[in-house]
């Protein structure tokens, strides 16, 4: 490979990282199939978004685009939400993470069905950005007088999570609990993004 060949690859990739910095998204698909079963007059569907500090954790959004409530769920009637968020169901909800010390939407679910699907972009200065503190983004199964119907083993109550870490980097973790599961939904990666290029780059090495 040529040194200016080699630039152009690092230039690529730069590119490529710099588009993204600052939003990030993840699509979840949630199973509920056993939930009925454990709650059966239905509940609540809880998303959550805090700062882990309030004075060294930097501002974001957020932002649940399209909830896709499948199977045999039926909503109920009542959202409730703290300060500052914006939207409702379908969506986009956005949830900001700087406005009271518990960063809310929370659905009504008349009766739980077999599964939920949804997307969360996460926007804004914590995301890709070194901070003191981070932020969590959160999502618990509630019974109609707000308590856990599930409790994971390896989280704290919430089915899943995506957390910003000091550093600015968004990890998601899911998890398999009584009643079902939940898992990410793979997205297109910047490296498959960037096949193309690199194919493109590639053949003109070789000529």
């Amino acid at each position: 490979m040529t040194r200016t060949a080699l630039y152009s690859l690092l230039l690529l990739v730069a590119s490529a990282g710099a588009a993204s910095a600052g939003t990030i998204t993840f699509s979840f698909l949630v199973d509920t199939s056993g939930i009925a079963a454990l709650s059966p007059t239905g509940g609540w569907m809880d998303f959550q978004f805090n700062q882990f500090n309030a004075f060294t954790s930097l501002s974001a959004n957020a932002t649940i685009d399209g909830l896709d409530f499948s199977g045999d769920f039926i909503l109920g009637g009542t959202e409730l939400e703290s300060t500052g968020v914006a939207g409702t169901v379908p969506g986009p909800i956005t949830i900001p993470n700087d406005q009271d010390p518990a960063n809310y939407f929370t659905q009504e679910i008349g009766s739980w069905g077999s599964s939920v699907s949804f997307a969360v972009t996460l926007s804004g200065p914590a995301v890709g950005a070194p901070a003191t503190d981070g932020s969590g983004f959160y999502v618990y199964l509630l019974d109609p007088g707000f308590n856990q119907i599930v409790t994971p083993p390896t989280l704290t109550g919430e089915i899943l999570n995506v957390t910003i870490d000091p550093s600015g980097v968004a990890t998601p973790t899911t998890t398999t609990f009584t009643g079902g599961s939940s898992e990410v939904v793979p997205e297109p990666s910047t490296a498959m993004l960037l096949l193309p290029a690199l194919g493109l780059l590639a053949f003109r090495l070789r000529r």
